[in-house]
């Protein structure tokens, strides 16, 4: 599958600001200084995006195998990245050239 969030752009600077501060630790930021954009309505539509679907190993084992691809694990005390509002498609490769232009952005943040 292939990530995407749904967070708010004016969320996107904060982010990179929130992440430089961890590259003194040795951490990598998620998110990178140049950024694509693509509707979610027409990743839906065409693509099949779906959000994802968080929780326990006891919320995994009741999916259906066809959308355990949506699934991933909720761990409060180590990780949450539900701040994310990721949305996933079921896809190993997407090719930008066939997105219409009018649903596609890319941006630089410097």
């Amino acid at each position: 599958y292939i990530c995407f969030t749904d967070a708010p752009i004016t969320c996107y600077l904060p982010n990179l600001e929130y992440f430089e501060k961890w590259k003194n630790k040795g951490y990598n930021a998620m998110y990178s200084k140049y950024g694509i954009g693509i509707s979610r309505d027409w990743l839906i539509n065409n693509m099949g995006a779906r959000p994802v679907i968080y929780g326990d190993a006891s919320v995994e084992e009741k999916l259906h195998d066809s959308i355990k691809w949506r699934f991933l694990t909720l761990d409060v005390e180590n990780y949450d990245y539900t701040w994310l509002r990721e949305w996933r498609i079921p896809e190993k490769e997407l090719n930008l050239y066939e997105i219409p232009k009018e649903h596609l952005i890319i941006a630089k943040t410097e």
